[in-house]
């Protein structure tokens, strides 16, 4: 996959780094079309992908299809510059040939939340109790947007965007509007797919997230990977034109199977032997694979064992405020106490963490020597490789980050559930192929988690760990 993807030279990257004041993420487009595995491989064959600032020179008879990176300061076939007007913007809908059905495309970019201690929080819910007496409570809200210049490097903000010429040389594909001008900003020129925006760029920025001050909290921008996927998988015909990039994730998994289910547990608060007895023995029934998630302090050595024993696995939901604290206070203890050493770890958002820090978080799991960690904030479906910067330009890693997770609990009370709504939601997840993560605490709301699971089809599923998922990924990345 790495030949087909054509980039600058090292210079002329960092020349544009230098530009843009961004990172340059467009050669780590292998990151997202890697996920999808042999099928989409093998139809990219003989597709190209000029990221933004090759040089390139048109063939007249090309015969493979090249998709082009912008934007463009020039760009000249036969001997004229095709380039019309450039423009600056945070978000930019992009209409098809009729001019109709926008895609709105752009960087996401996200709220921070810091967590307060036990203490603060402790203060705050009496504060809570008391005044909802009076008035009906009010969700917290977040501290607001931090963008650092760190940050903004990353792609958070501004990109460009060029429309180009009308000529009877060049088929317009989509649009945007120039004030109130429609404008051509994608356009194909033989087997050239001429892109006036850094579309690469953007699908990869969706594979990763930059180093936050504080925990992720929700988002300000967003747009969904798949919506940017699809546009150019359209774009370079790997699928029709009303077809969506789930078409391609079936094909993605192993002979006999076409989806996959995951349970995770985190394990925040002690439960008993007989319940995680009753856990365990349900999984066996049901020949559920599931991944635990525990933390330092409620590390319990008889029941990680048995969970490993009984063929599941156990990984870190970490509390670490740095890096030195999640090897020394954490990994070690486990390694300790426990005699094994995690391959995976997520972030614990509660009182005493700092909540997930992105990019950062990746970073100290690769660092430990761990093989996963997590993504919030995008929602991709199947597991990828992240993204790994060098010298600002961004490279694919072996560290892997599994999907986004649907968590069973709403909050701790036992109404608190979203048991109705994932019973509608999960077939429709595995019928498009993805790798299903259900999240839930064990100790809470397991009635509904034994229903859920009971009355879901995982007949042609494959069932798994974290870690198996890890290896699965890793034979065909």
């Amino acid at each position: 996959m790495r030949d087909n993807i054509i980039i600058p030279p090292v210079a002329k990257i960092k020349d544009i780094i230098s530009i843009e004041n961004r990172y340059y993420l467009s050669g780590a487009i292998e990151v997202c079309l890697g996920k999808y595995g042999k099928l989409l491989e093998e139809k990219l064959y003989n597709h190209k992908f000029y990221t933004r600032g090759v040089n390139l020179v048109v063939k007249e008879n090309q015969s493979d299809i090249v998709f082009v990176e912008g934007s463009f300061e020039k760009l000249f076939i036969n001997g004229k510059n095709i380039v019309s007007e450039t423009a600056e913007c945070e978000t930019l809908d992009v209409y098809d040939a009729r001019k109709k059905n926008p895609i709105r495309v752009l960087y996401n970019s996200y709220f921070e939340k810091k967590i307060r201690s036990k203490l603060i929080q402790k203060k705050e819910n009496i504060i809570r109790k008391v005044l909802a007496r009076f008035r009906a409570p009010k969700k917290s809200p977040s501290d607001g947007i931090h963008i650092s210049e760190t940050q903004k490097k990353w792609g958070c903000g501004n990109f460009r965007v060029n429309s180009f010429k009308e000529s009877a040389h060049l088929e317009p594909l989509y649009y945007i509007k120039m004030g109130q001008r429609f404008c051509p900003a994608i356009v194909r020129y033989g087997n050239y797919i001429l892109c006036g925006f850094p579309l690469l760029d953007m699908i990869s920025w969706q594979h990763t997230m930059p180093d936050l001050e504080n925990g992720y909290y929700s988002h300000d921008r967003y747009c969904d990977s798949s919506v940017l996927e699809t546009l150019l998988f359209r774009l370079i015909k790997v699928i029709d034109e009303d077809a969506n990039s789930d078409i391609l994730l079936p094909g993605s998994w192993p002979c006999n199977y076409n989806a996959g289910f995951i349970v995770r547990h985190d394990y925040d608060r002690r439960i008993d032997d007989d319940t995680l007895e009753k856990i365990l023995n349900f999984y066996e029934e049901k020949k559920i694979k599931s991944t635990w998630f525990w933390l330092r302090k409620t590390f319990d050595k008889k029941q990680i064992n048995e969970v490993i024993r009984r063929g599941h696995e156990v990984a870190l939901h970490t509390e670490a405020h740095t890096c030195e604290d999640l090897v020394r206070l954490e990994l070690s203890y486990l390694s300790n106490q426990c005699s094994f050493t995690p391959l995976g770890a997520t972030s614990h958002g509660g009182a005493g963490g700092v909540g997930y820090l992105g990019n950062k978080n990746i970073e100290w799991y690769r660092d430990s020597g761990m093989l996963y960690g997590e993504l919030l904030g995008n929602q991709n479906r199947v597991g990828h490789n992240s993204i790994n910067i060098e010298n600002g330009i961004g490279y694919k890693s072996s560290f892997f980050l599994p999907p986004v997770h649907y968590s069973l609990d709403l909050g701790m009370k036992e109404d608190q559930h979203a048991l109705d709504s994932l019973q509608e939601d999960i077939p429709k997840i595995l019928d498009k192929g993805h790798c299903c993560v259900l999240m839930n605490h064990p100790d809470l709301h397991l009635k509904q988690l034994f229903n859920l699971i009971e009355n879901i089809n995982l007949e042609s599923v494959m069932k798994m760990t974290f870690a198996d998922y890890f290896f699965l990924k890793n034979k065909s990345l």
